[in-house]
């Protein structure tokens, strides 16, 4: 639990708690992909809940806001968080960020495992604001992006 009036940050604090909340650190952060113009506006996703980022996107580390999950549903290290997937997808991210979804889905750094299906010229394309495809761009568990939870306060 992070509590009131402690700050988030990296460099300089960009977030202060105003109540007790629960936070996580998940091991990504702008050299994956995560764009530097998600902090204190974008958002992971647990099992459907969404997650704020709280604090700026660092190089390795992003910290986000666990306080919408009930406490015994919350990830614990070594859990995944999705980053683009069922719930958000690249354009979705991309307008938090101010940029567009192709931006998003080339900057994604070389730490993800990758697996690609169908065709080349099927596995991955933006329409419509959506990510659609016949084939697609996954990590093991299904998610398109995902990455792991490294600490959680109670």
């Amino acid at each position: 639990m992070c509590p009131s009036s402690v700050c988030v940050l990296y460099i300089k604090a960009t977030w202060t708690a105003d109540k007790d909340t629960p936070l996580a650190t998940v091991s990504a952060g702008y050299a994956d992909g995560i764009p530097r113009h998600l902090s204190n506006k974008g958002a992971l996703y647990w099992k459907g809940y969404r997650c704020p980022i709280r604090g700026r996107v660092s190089m390795d580390l992003t910290t986000v806001d666990l306080s919408a999950i009930p406490e015994n549903e919350r990830p614990r290290p070594g859990d995944s968080m999705e980053l683009l997937g069922q719930h958000q997808s690249a354009d979705e991210l991309a307008n938090d960020a101010g940029t567009i979804g192709y931006e998003i889905l080339t900057s994604l750094g070389h730490r993800y495992g990758r697996q690609y299906i169908g065709d080349q010229a099927d596995i991955i394309r933006i329409s419509g604001g959506k990510v659609t495809a016949r084939g697609s761009f996954v990590v093991p568990g299904g998610t398109l992006v995902e990455a792991e939870v490294v600490g959680a306060a109670p």
